[in-house]
C-alpha cells in the first residue's frame, strides 16, 4: 500500500508541473497530492505521512500517519 504525501499549493509556494512530476518520480512509494490550500480537507491531512504546507493546527492532532511536516517558511 502506498503512503500519502500532501503538497499544499499556496502562493508564492507553487510548483510547476515539471516540479511535481520530478517529485512523483523521486518518491514512487508515495501517492502525491498537490492541492490548493483552500481545497485541502481534514481527511487529506489525516491520511498524509508527509505534508508540505500550512495545515490547520486543529487537524494535526488527528494526523496519526504524519511523520514529516515541512512548513514552506522553514
Amino acid at each position: 500500500m502506498k503512503k500519502n504525501m500532501l503538497i499544499m499549493l499556496t502562493p508564492p509556494f507553487m510548483f510547476s508541473k515539471e516540479d511535481l512530476d520530478r517529485a512523483k518520480n523521486l518518491a514512487k512509494e508515495y501517492d502525491l497530492s498537490a492541492i490548493p490550500s483552500q481545497e485541502v480537507t481534514k481527511e487529506h491531512v489525516e491520511s498524509a505521512e508527509i505534508i508540505f504546507g500550512w495545515p490547520k493546527i486543529e487537524w494535526l492532532k488527528d494526523a496519526r500517519h504524519l511523520k514529516w511536516l515541512h512548513l514552506p517558511s522553514a
